[in-house]
């Protein structure tokens, strides 16, 4: 029998989780002893444990209590010594350390102070872990404040107290040093962190974490909530520092890198230079040992004055690039006052990558700045031993320095970020001594260069450079790409577009240059529902148009992955397979030694391609290996586009667990990689798990906030995602206001432009279900007869994709019919035709939209037509396996516990189906499904 003695919150004896105490006095008697941890003479109990009017001869009275814990723990090796025998009571046992919760957590709390005190960050980790679980809340607090017990109690939950307050603010420092920011919301939400009097260093890592998760609206919301509530303001100024940092670009998570050479180890900062001027390696530097230093809570502050340097150097500000000797020598005694606190603690080596591009004043300030540091272990080491090259006013330095850096490429040297900027302004200071083509092919690599390096608007500025030069028209093209690039990465979806016709039409004549820029035509969002023929065209002229051979080979596979995926847009009832046939020949041709970006963009398109006609298990192994090479490619764009793949495939196949890590990874690379249409992806995301936990009131916070500013604003505007958002949307709020039985409000606010959508499916089926949930059954019924003819009976539909959630809307609104007009003959020969068609998704979720709304197990729905049927037996075989499937959201099991009741009064159960009923009411109440609660409450 396993024995757990609790003094921690509450105050128990468990024997195989069996509480064992019952009597205040028993329990009491225990947190003395526990408290002590020596010997007691039994007067020492007598004040803890009666009230102060009891008769006075209490030792008589004290003698049952212990013999009655005695009972219970002497099976498990601990004792209560004799008071004559030990001049006291006291427990003792060989194990106590582990089985009493405060001494489990004394010895992790110990633990981990060690590992801390001893630089052990890895071990202290599993430590606190053991403490975080020891502590379930402050010691003895079951009694409350009222508990008028003195020594030893006090002391010992005072002791225990200090500890837990050491314990979880050493650890949070330590997180905060090492970048470890992820663990905050974990921590936080424990018993352990919860009402410290202090807690600078765990609320600072949680500004940290909300910041690399959120963004900086989020950490600046958590700034302000700690400056209302009286935090340290010196803690509040250092998270304010770290936001500013980063929004300057400054990576202020990174911790500086621990290297260990030589039995020894010191820190090491690489510097790479982006933006070439001559201070910006010293801004890298600065940013970066002040992120290190307001991230440690032991670090004071500089003077106001050096702070205010700090931030104008680094951010770029107004201010000129500093220049003059006397700015010159106040930037490098900022430097220095910024590494002398580092030194002091640790070795540090600045590493200087591309060390020849290091201008005669960058070089300059390092020169002096290690003379004044020279006794301190800072150490340099630059990456080329070259001498810097700066470009100079007249046209043949600029060009002797290109011409070096093009022979060092010809010769292998690989084409950073910072060299191709360097050549970029070689040539345009040699422009008139070199060919017009070689300038505008400079900038044009630039331009990549900088956007590879998520710098879009400086790529912006490279190919805008470059077309004002007016080259020939191969690069013309080529830059005209590269600005859409930037430009789509910025969100500026209908500017892109354009940039992409014109480098279209500026590559006529050139078949694989307009290939090309086909495919990036081709990346735009299509109006859902529809095929757009225009794009059609421009993809089948130019596959037309390509020769055979390897240099067309993977744009040939782009073209086929994208003619597939828009083939497949239009919702039309005949059925055109050329399209997926197109998508699984595609798939075949591709190789996995492929250009990464390549396989990127042939399984996106192609998984799309397939995604009305391939089971969600096929599509989520295509979404696997979509990730994997965006992984490879460095694609922000790519890899988002395989999170929501990866979603979307896991919701469909109940694969919850998964959906909740994507959804957190792709909030992650939303905010480190900020663009519109990824925020915009990340709202609809959210909504979606807001709308399957039941937690509305944050899905119409973002559905009436942003989602609904984001479609307004682009409502009158024929710009490209419109239709997309507009549509994702009205998908979201529908299903909203369904859950909160507001279908009537939906229906005189947004029927009409349901209506202009009626070419897809799923919004009749939506305004079909809907005119049932307000009992508009003559009506619903009419439209149910126009729907199955305009149809034809469902005949030719996709097996998968859309047809699925439009089927189980059918079904729903098909079975309502049947209760309230159980002589609708339409609807009753429609349950047997869309039973045929659910039955091969049973074990799926209904997933709305790309993605819109969880709809439920298909289960539900098929149950649904099986009750109207009469199969009970099969409907509450459905309904059991549904109630599996959508455990973990509470709107939807209530849903299915409703319809299960209704199945087991159709059985005769009436008994059993009761608790259903009671549940599916209590459920809906709380989270405020008025109609549902209502429905359920008629069943008790």
């Amino acid at each position: 029998m396993g024995l757990d003695i609790q003094v921690l919150a509450g105050v128990q004896i468990l024997v195989d989780g069996t509480p064992q105490l019952r009597r205040t006095q028993e329990k009491k008697a225990l947190a003395v002893l526990v408290a002590a941890r020596g010997p007691l003479r039994p007067e020492a109990f007598l004040g803890a444990i009666w009230d102060a009017g009891h008769p006075t001869a209490r030792d008589a009275l004290l003698a049952p209590v212990i013999a009655r814990l005695r009972r219970i723990l002497r099976d498990h090796g601990v004792a209560i010594t004799s008071a004559r025998q030990t001049r006291g009571y006291q427990l003792v046992g060989d194990n106590l350390a582990e089985l009493v919760d405060a001494y489990r957590f004394e010895r992790a709390a110990r633990e981990v102070l060690d590992c801390l005190e001893a630089g052990d960050y890895e071990q202290a980790s599993p430590a606190y872990e053991t403490a975080a679980q020891a502590w379930t809340g402050e010691p003895f607090a079951e009694f409350g404040s009222g508990w008028s017990a003195g020594e030893p109690m006090r002391g010992y939950a005072g002791e225990l107290l200090r500890v837990r307050e050491k314990v979880v603010e050493q650890m949070a420092r330590a997180a905060l040093m090492r970048g470890r920011d992820a663990c905050a919301p974990a921590w936080s939400a424990r018993p352990l962190a919860q009402g410290l009097e202090r807690h600078d260093a765990l609320w600072l890592l949680t500004v940290m974490d909300a910041l690399r998760r959120h963004g900086v609206t989020a950490a600046e919301e958590l700034l302000e909530e700690g400056n209302k509530d009286g935090l340290d303001p010196a803690t509040t100024t250092r998270a304010f520092d770290l936001i500013s940092l980063h929004e300057d670009g400054i990576d202020v998570h990174r911790p500086l890198r621990s290297v260990t050479s030589g039995g020894e180890t010191h820190a090491e900062l690489v510097v790479r230079c982006r933006n070439l001027d001559d201070l910006s390696p010293w801004r890298t530097v600065a940013g970066s040992i002040w992120a290190h230093l307001r991230r440690d809570l032991s670090h004071g502050s500089i003077s106001p004055a050096q702070r205010r340097l700090i931030a104008d150097f680094v951010g770029g500000g107004d201010r000129p690039v500093l220049d003059g000797g006397r700015d010159l020598g106040q930037l490098i005694a900022l430097l220095e006052a910024l590494l002398r606190p580092v030194l002091r603690t640790m070795p540090l080596v600045l590493v200087f990558d591309d060390a020849h591009l290091l201008s005669p004043v960058a070089r300059q300030v390092l020169d002096e700045l290690v003379d004044r540091l020279a006794e301190l272990p800072l150490e340099v080491s630059l990456a080329d031993g070259s001498p810097p090259v700066a470009v100079q006013d007249d046209g043949g330095s600029a060009l002797s320095a290109y011409r070096q850096m093009e022979e060092r490429i010809a010769q292998g040297e690989r084409l950073t970020t910072p060299v191709a900027v360097q050549m970029a302004r070689h040539a345009q200071a040699a422009q008139r001594l070199l060919p017009v083509e070689t300038v505008a092919a400079a900038l044009l690599a630039a331009a990549r260069a900088e956007r590879q390096g998520y710098s879009a608007a400086a790529a912006i500025e490279w190919a805008q450079a470059g077309l004002a030069l007016g080259g020939p028209a191969t690069v013309t093209a080529d830059l005209l790409m590269t600005l859409g690039d930037a430009r789509r990465d910025l969100g500026e979806a209908a500017e892109a577009s354009r940039q992409y016709r014109n480098a279209y039409d500026a590559a006529e004549g050139h078949p694989l240059l307009q290939a090309t820029t086909a495919v990036r035509l081709a990346r735009q969002w299509s109006d859902p529902g529809l095929v757009d023929e225009q794009m059609i065209f421009l993809l089948r002229r130019a596959l037309r148009a390509l020769d055979d051979g390897p240099p067309a080979d993977a744009v040939r596979l782009q073209l086929q992955a994208h003619l597939a995926h828009k083939s497949t847009m239009s919702v039309a009832t005949a059925t055109d397979l050329s399209g997926p046939a197109l998508a699984r020949d595609t798939l075949d041709e591709l190789k996995p030694d492929d250009d990464p970006e390549v396989r990127c963009e042939v399984l996106n398109e192609c998984r799309w391609g397939l995604y009305d006609y391939a089971s969600p298990g096929e599509l989520a192994a295509i979404s696997a290996h979509l990730r994997k090479a965006a992984i490879e490619a460095r694609s922000p764009y790519f890899e988002s586009e395989a999170l929501l793949a990866l979603i979307i495939d896991h919701i469909r196949l109940g694969r919850l667990p998964a959906v909740h890590a994507a959804v957190k990874e792709h909030r992650s690379l939303v905010a480190e990689h900020p663009r519109p249409q990824g925020e915009w992806l990340q709202g609809v995301l959210d909504t979606m798990m807001h709308l399957w936990r039941g937690t509305f009131d944050a899905a119409a916070g973002w559905l009436f906030g942003p989602g609904r500013e984001a479609v307004d604003s682009l409502r009158d505007r024929p710009v490209i995602p419109a239709d997309t958002l507009r549509q994702t949307w009205q998908g979201q709020t529908y299903w909203l206001f369904r859950e909160l039985g507001r279908t009537e409000e939906l229906l005189a606010q947004a029927a009409d432009d349901i209506e202009l959508d009626a070419h897809f499916p799923i919004w009749p089926a939506s305004l079909l279900l809907a005119c049932c949930d307000v009992g508009r059954y003559d009506e619903a019924s009419d439209r149910l007869a126009a729907f199955l003819a305009t149809h034809q009976n469902l005949a030719g539909w996709p097996p998968q994709g859309w047809a699925v959630p439009t089927l189980a809307l059918l079904a729903e609104s098909v079975a309502a019919l049947r209760v309230a007009r159980p002589g609708d003959t339409v609807a009753a020969e429609a349950v047997p035709l869309l039973r045929g068609l659910l039955a091969p998704h049973r074990d799926e979720l209904v997933l709305a939209g790309w993605p819109v709304a969880v709809m439920g197990p298909v289960a539900r729905f098929s149950g649904l037509l099986a009750l109207v049927a009469g199969d009970t037996t099969a409907a509450l075989a459905d309904f059991t396996h549904a109630a599996a499937v959508a455990s973990d959201s509470p709107p939807i099991l209530a849903r299915i516990r409703y319809d299960h009741a209704r199945a087991l009064l159709q059985a005769g159960d009436p008994a059993a189906a009761a608790p259903l009923a009671e549940r599916a009411h209590s459920v809906a109440s709380r989270l405020g499904m008025p109609l549902l609660a209502a429905a359920a409450g008629s069943l008790r």
